[in-house]
């Protein structure tokens, strides 16, 4: 539920800041995430659904992607749901 709270958050951000983007420009989002327990800007959210119905997809895990702004290094982390 926090996950999907999450991602409600964020696309509503990005819905709103993507009007106003100039056309070809990529968006990043500084957040505070669990990713490596590290401030880092988050690149991407995987959902792993297996079965479900489509207003109650089954997840079974969260996948985090991000980048470490002062090394710019990729991490990852997934947690079970």
């Amino acid at each position: 539920a926090a996950a999907l709270l999450v991602l409600g958050l964020l696309a509503s951000s990005l819905h709103t800041d993507a009007a106003a983007a100039p056309q070809g420009t990529a968006l990043t989002f500084p957040v505070p995430s669990g990713v490596a327990n590290q401030q880092s800007v988050l690149d991407r959210i995987y959902l792993h659904i297996e079965g479900g119905t489509f207003w109650v997809p089954n997840v079974k895990y969260v996948e985090l992607k991000g980048t470490l702004p002062t090394t710019r290094e990729a991490v990852v982390s997934r947690f079970t749901v």
